[in-house]
């Protein structure tokens, strides 16, 4: 009598979800990469993570950037703000605030928050 055996290998893929360097689900990680480039005056970084083409921060509002963080670091002036939760914009300074004329925007997209755009106003 002849035994059939059946032999079955069952497969279990490991999925990670890594969420992009230039995306972020928190405000205190998006503050962590502005301050991190800023601090290595590594403004590629930021210029690259900017969605809006048409407003992408040219190196002088980065060099002031770079200059308002060693003064006040932004991860200081920022620890007790977080993105909102229902809404799809938000913003880092602009009209006079905390970064004088300038406007640090982010837009929420398929759950994470992306930097929209940083530019002055004045």
């Amino acid at each position: 009598m002849k035994t059939k055996y059946i032999l079955m290998i069952v497969l279990f893929a490991s999925v990670t979800v890594t969420i992009a360097e230039d995306s972020f689900t928190n405000l205190q990680q998006a503050v962590d990469f502005l301050a991190t480039s800023l601090e290595s005056t590594n403004f590629v970084t930021i210029t690259s993570a900017c969605v809006d083409t048409s407003r992408k921060p040219n190196d002088a509002l980065l060099k002031y950037l770079q200059s308002q963080n060693q003064k006040t670091p932004f991860r200081q002036l920022y620890v007790d703000k977080s993105f909102p939760t229902n809404a799809p914009t938000f913003k880092l300074g602009g009209h006079m605030k905390e970064l004088g004329s300038t406007h640090i925007d982010f837009v929420q997209t398929t759950g994470v928050w992306k930097l929209q755009a940083i530019w002055m106003c004045r």
